[in-house]
């Protein structure tokens, strides 16, 4: 019996592939996303950008 991963959409699909750019050295992101504005204190996209930034 074989699992399967699980299937990430949105903004964890998008923290993910931050996460494997991190990880595999990438020097500049560049992202465009549409969206309405939230409070970037509960902004998933903010928090992984700023450890992109690290």
């Amino acid at each position: 019996m074989s699992v399967k991963p699980p299937i990430v959409t949105g903004d964890k699909l998008i923290l993910v592939v931050f996460e494997e750019a991190i990880y595999n050295g990438v020097d500049a992101l560049s992202i465009s996303l549409d969206g309405s504005a939230s409070s970037l204190l509960n902004d998933d996209m903010v928090a992984g950008s700023f450890h992109a930034a690290k």
